[in-house]
């Protein structure tokens, strides 16, 4: 298994209301390692998360260093997008918002991404 792919295991392991989770390559839109909790996602879906974050950075700027996360709340469910410090790879992960904060779970990823060594600047 993959860094990424122990990565997305060790945040399912601790968000029991996780989703999906995928590390999504920026420049195809491709998951490189994915982690399904619920029905099959489609890979256009992926695509459209690394859309999302391209508009996130049209508005802040694709150079602002200070642009790594995007957390998107729905009704029932919270998605976060995170830029790894390679700026190659997006982390992205949905909960179920009923169960997990945005708080819970970006806690959960920083503490996640520490010990692998993924937590540097973005």
């Amino acid at each position: 298994m993959t860094t990424y792919g122990h990565l997305l295991l060790s945040v399912h392991q601790r968000t029991p209301s996780a989703l999906h989770l995928a590390v999504i390559d920026r420049a195809t839109g491709k998951a490189i390692a994915q982690l399904n909790c619920e029905t099959d996602v489609p890979g256009r879906f992926l695509s459209e998360v690394r859309k999302a974050w391209r508009k996130a950075e049209a508005v802040f700027g694709p150079d602002n260093q200070d642009a790594r996360e995007v957390v998107v709340t729905l009704t029932d469910r919270l998605q976060l997008m995170r830029l790894l410090p390679d700026r190659r790879y997006l982390l992205y992960i949905a909960v179920d918002a009923h169960q997990t904060s945005a708080a819970q779970l970006q806690k959960v990823v920083s503490s996640t991404l520490r010990p692998a060594g993924l937590l540097g600047a973005a």
